[in-house]
């Protein structure tokens, strides 16, 4: 099942940041922590060029962070300085994210002259809008769980010395990776009306019973630990969603439900790269 995803939107963003770059003093990108290599985009760090950069991990707190540890380890090439695990729903490391912006441009002849200008980048859904409004400390950027809500650039005051830009999420044209697709599919930063949720599930099925299938068991009231995916949407389409009209279980319904739980972090810490 290949996956990609660039509708034209994508391609006005990317012009978009480009523009914004030139009255830019610092780029943060945010990446997702449960894959942190699959969710950088490799357009935007073209993009960049030679702009100070900082990487931001975000959703650190639903990530696996042991085996996150050991893959920044094993992958020390991926960043050119070890990134900031941050948590936009929990606060975790925004304070430290703004005192980086501030270090990054002490050098700049007109530091204290005026407010410092940051330009947040990253792919679909890893969280910029959110990290924005975490930043000024009150909602100033719209915020959705989902993939292309933002569609145009703005500038937001992030208070203390700090304006920022709010940039649309954009992926690349095409994977070169095929599990890269299935991996930002399974984290969310793909619109789910055009993927096959039983489709991408079974692509995971592995890592997701592996990982994940004594949570399952716990969430869902199973009788035994599953053996394959099959069981686990047999059960969840008689036990958590509506039958179908004639009593037929609905296994799309389930495999959404699995889906979606298993992004909001509900069956326990995630690490896909």
């Amino acid at each position: 099942m290949p996956i990609q995803w660039y509708p034209g939107h994508m391609e006005r963003a990317r012009k978009q940041i480009a523009a914004a770059l030139s009255k830019t003093d610092v780029v943060i990108e945010v990446c997702d922590a449960r894959a942190p290599g699959s969710s950088r985009n490799p357009l935007l760090r073209e993009l960049v060029a030679d702009k100070p950069l900082i990487s931001a991990l975000n959703r650190c707190d639903q990530a696996d962070n042991e085996r996150l540890k050991h893959w920044l380890q094993q992958k020390p090439e991926e960043f050119t300085e070890p990134p900031l695990p941050i948590s936009c729903k929990t606060g975790k490391g925004v304070a430290e994210l703004r005192k980086k912006i501030q270090h990054k441009c002490q050098s700049f002849k007109w530091f204290g002259l005026r407010d410092a200008r940051a330009l947040v980048v990253g792919i679909p859904n890893v969280g910029k809008s959110a990290l924005i409004n975490n930043l000024a400390g009150h909602r100033k950027a719209a915020v959705a769980n989902k993939p292309g809500h933002t569609r145009g650039i703005q500038m937001i005051s992030a208070g203390k010395g700090l304006m920022v830009w709010d940039s649309p999420g954009i992926l690349w044209p095409k994977f070169d990776d095929p599990q890269v697709g299935v991996r930002l599919a399974l984290l969310g930063s793909i619109r789910s009306e055009i993927l096959d949720p039983l489709e991408l599930l079974r692509q995971y099925q592995e890592g997701l019973l592996q990982w994940h299938g004594a949570a399952i068991v716990t969430r869902y009231k199973l009788p035994a630990l599953a053996q394959n995916l099959n069981e686990i949407l047999h059960e969840i389409a008689h036990r958590r969603v509506p039958l179908l009209p004639g009593g037929e279980a609905d296994w799309n319904a389930a495999g959404y439900l699995l889906l979606k739980e298993f992004q909001e972090g509900l069956l326990g810490p995630v690490f896909l790269d």
